[in-house]
C-alpha cells in the first residue's frame, strides 16, 4: 500500500477513516482500537471505528499486522476496508474474501456486527500460530540432546523462545482490543439507539460474539505463556548438560 501522505489523506477523505492511524505510534502498535464521530450542523453523520491485530507467524518468521476500519453512515450504508502489511502470511483476509463471495453467505453484516464478523477469522489464525510453536516446542523434547548425542541447538531454541515471547505479548494485547470493543459497544447500547430494538438486539449478539472469541484468545494466551515455560525448561536442561560435557 502507498505510503504518500497524499494517498493516504485521501484513504481518509473516502472511508472516513481517523486521520491518526496513520501517525508512526499506531502503524508499529501491537494492537489499538479507536472510534470517532462525524458532524455537520450539529447532526451525526458518520460513526467510524478503527482497531488492528499484529499476527506472528512462527514457520514462517512472519510479523502480519492486520487493521480493520469500518464506517457506518445514517443511511445504513456501511464500508470496511482491511489492510494487511507484508502479506497475508495467516490467511485472515483471504478467509473472510472467500467467505463474503460464497454464494450461500446470506448477506453481509450490519454495522454493529462488522467487528465480531471478523474476530473469529483473527481468533483461528492465532489459534494456528499458537498449535506450530507448540508442535516445534514438542518435536525439541521429544528429542533433546542426551550425554550420548548431539548438542543443543541454541540458535534455534533463541529464536522459538523469542517468537513465543512475541505472540504472547500480541494475544495480550489482542484481549485489550476486545476490551475496548466491548465497552465501545456496551456504551451505543446506553446511548441513544442507532434504530430501534433491532440494532440492539444486533449489538447485544455481537457482544456475545466478542466475550466468545475473547476466551479463545485468552486459552491462546495461556498456552503460548506454558510454551515459554517449556521452553525454558528445555533450556535449562541443555545448559545442564553442556555443564556436564
Amino acid at each position: 500500500m502507498s505510503k504518500r501522505p497524499q494517498d493516504l489523506k485521501d484513504l481518509c477523505t473516502a472511508f472516513e477513516m481517523p486521520p491518526c492511524t496513520w501517525l508512526h505510534q499506531y502503524q508499529k502498535a501491537t494492537g489499538f482500537f479507536l472510534a470517532q464521530e462525524g458532524e455537520q450542523a450539529g447532526e451525526r453523520t458518520t460513526y467510524s471505528t478503527a482497531c488492528r491485530f499484529l499476527l506472528k507467524h512462527v514457520i514462517r518468521n512472519q510479523s502480519q499486522s492486520s487493521s480493520v476500519n469500518l464506517t457506518w453512515k445514517p443511511s445504513h450504508s456501511s464500508v470496511m476496508l482491511c489492510t494487511v502489511d507484508n502479506n497475508d502470511g495467516a490467511g485472515v483476509w483471504e478467509d473472510i474474501r472467500r467467505t463474503l463471495q460464497d454464494p450461500q453467505t446470506t448477506g453481509v453484516p450490519r454495522p454493529s456486527d462488522w467487528h465480531a464478523f471478523v474476530l473469529p477469522y483473527v481468533t483461528a489464525a492465532f489459534d494456528r500460530s499458537v498449535w506450530a510453536c507448540r508442535d516445534v516446542v514438542r518435536h525439541m523434547e521429544h528429542h533433546r540432546p542426551t550425554l550420548q548425542s548431539r548438542k543443543p541447538d541454541y540458535p534455534i531454541m533463541h529464536e522459538l523462545a523469542r517468537h513465543s515471547v512475541h505472540i504472547s505479548e500480541n494475544l495480550a494485547m489482542s484481549i485489550k482490543v476486545c476490551d475496548s470493543l466491548e465497552q465501545e459497544i456496551s456504551d451505543r447500547q446506553q446511548s441513544t439507539p442507532l434504530s430501534g430494538p433491532d440494532m440492539q438486539s444486533a449489538l447485544s449478539q455481537a457482544l456475545r460474539t466478542i466475550r466468545s472469541q475473547k476466551t479463545l484468545l485468552e486459552c491462546a494466551h495461556g498456552r503460548s505463556d506454558a510454551l515459554t515455560a517449556r521452553l525454558q525448561n528445555e533450556m535449562n536442561l541443555a545448559s545442564h548438560l553442556v555443564k556436564i560435557w
